[in-house]
């Protein structure tokens, strides 16, 4: 007898996605932006960030982004507030947070999801910018 196929559900198309995105700045007052190589965005520039955990908290979600991303300890700082996004890629809502107090060298820690990590000033970014990202530099300023 034939097993039925395992529905597997997807946030952002299944049910709403929850995410994170963090404002990283470096002691040249830039911000890290790191160029999508795979996934929805590929080519265009965005913040550390990524999809909330069951169980996790917001401030813990970015923090663990942070880390796995660019391979730093932060702290959230402060909140720029929500984005939803309802698009081609589903449906998703991101809490966007300037995080402080890193520790360590910011890399590009996961190079199969990123292609390259670069740091611009706030008013001098690149054009082909996440949703995410132009939301939060548009915030700051």
């Amino acid at each position: 007898m034939k097993r039925p196929k395992r529905f597997i559900s997807k946030a952002g198309i299944d049910f709403i996605g929850l995410g994170v995105a963090a404002v990283v700045f470096n002691d040249d007052r830039k911000i890290a932006l790191l160029r999508r190589a795979a996934r929805a965005g590929k080519g265009l520039w965005s913040l550390p960030g990524g999809r909330v955990r069951i169980g996790e908290s917001l401030e813990a979600a970015i923090v663990r982004e942070v880390r796995e991303e660019i391979g730093v300890h932060c702290s959230v700082r402060r909140g720029l507030g929500l984005l939803e996004d309802i698009g081609t890629e589903g449906h998703w809502i991101s809490a966007i947070f300037v995080v402080g107090d890193v520790i360590g060298d910011p890399y590009n820690k996961e190079p199969r999801f990123h292609s390259a990590l670069q740091w611009c000033s706030v008013g001098d970014v690149p054009a082909d910018l996440t949703l995410v990202a132009r939301t939060a530099i548009e915030r700051l300023t």
